[in-house]
């Protein structure tokens, strides 16, 4: 198969149309592993950049999760040490799992296994803890009724900011009575935690947050955190 360049890919990806996009992520069964790979790659970032067409950036958001789950389904090599290296690094090369200098610290891959025991989704943002070590983003803590706490990290420790959050909800440390309560009441299985999206350099979190916001409002759901 004759390789694409990365340019030729996204520009083809722009062209399509939401219903194009559809019947992509409906044959992707049939395309190569490092053709998932790249697509996605390049739906996640044209995603960040969809500001205007919302419809546009769901249908996006959704093949993205389609393919991440394919990609995962796939992982027949998972037993080779050297796999999830070369992975991670084809999707993405700038992350923070080792920022091209020196691999995770100890107490970063303690803050890594801390996130993962709790059920937090990374597809929106197309990224794992390995990879997020040193980058800021923006989080979501969504109970059954729709209410959500917005958080953020603008201090390339997201892993960190999230654990802590996570940590405070639970043992009734964080302020906000209303949050604490519905834990409780509800269980942590019944809240919906994501990372929607993630940022190389520090300042772009806030203004994410309250876009976020925003967005949470719009949707008729209500918030814990206003400031």
């Amino acid at each position: 198969m004759k390789k694409i360049s990365r340019l030729r890919r996204r520009v083809l990806l722009a062209e399509k149309s939401m219903e194009e996009i559809q019947q992509l992520v409906s044959t992707k069964d049939q395309l190569p592993y490092e053709e998932l790979v790249e697509l996605r790659k390049e739906m996640v970032q044209m995603m960040k950049n969809e500001y205007r067409d919302q419809e546009r950036k769901n249908a996006l958001q959704m093949a993205a999760k389609e393919f991440y789950q394919e990609i995962k389904n796939r992982d027949q090599f998972s037993d080779d040490p050297n796999f999830e290296k070369q992975r991670n690094q084809e999707q993405n090369p700038n992350s923070g799992l080792s920022d091209g200098k020196k691999p995770l610290t100890k107490k970063e891959k303690e803050y890594v296994r801390g996130v993962r025991s709790h059920n937090v989704d990374w597809s929106p943002c197309g990224y794992e803890p390995e990879n997020a070590a040193r980058l800021c983003g923006v989080y979501i803590v969504q109970a059954p009724t729709g209410k959500t706490y917005v958080g953020m990290s603008d201090k390339n420790c997201l892993n960190e900011t999230l654990l802590r959050t996570l940590d405070a909800i639970s043992i009734g440390e964080i302020q906000n009575k209303q949050l604490t309560e519905d834990w409780k009441q509800y269980g942590e299985s019944a809240f919906k935690i994501q990372v929607l999206q993630v940022f190389e350099q520090p300042g772009q979190a806030k203004a994410a947050k309250e876009s976020v916001k925003q967005d949470i409002l719009s949707q008729g759901y209500e918030l814990y955190n206003l400031k």
